[in-house]
């Protein structure tokens, strides 16, 4: 995971409540919680789904958070 990746993927903890560290980071992405995709549009984002509900997405690139139609347009 590069630099601008890991801050996509930590902004996105941040969303979700949950503690920012790479530790963390690394954790979720280990489980398969935490991924770096490319989207439909060709982009890269950091994307934690869980399965129970818990979702958040950022572009990798402008950092900008996704709304849920959005993940569902580009992602899911």
């Amino acid at each position: 995971m590069n630099n601008k990746e890991m801050e996509a993927a930590l902004k996105v903890l941040d969303i979700l409540n949950f503690k920012t560290t790479e530790d963390n980071v690394r954790t979720f992405c280990k489980c398969d919680y935490l991924t770096i995709n490319k989207g439909r549009d060709g982009k890269d984002y950091a994307w934690y789904f869980d399965g129970d509900g818990c979702e958040a997405a950022v572009s990798v690139d402008t950092l900008t958070e996704l709304n849920k139609d959005e993940i569902e347009d580009i992602l899911a």
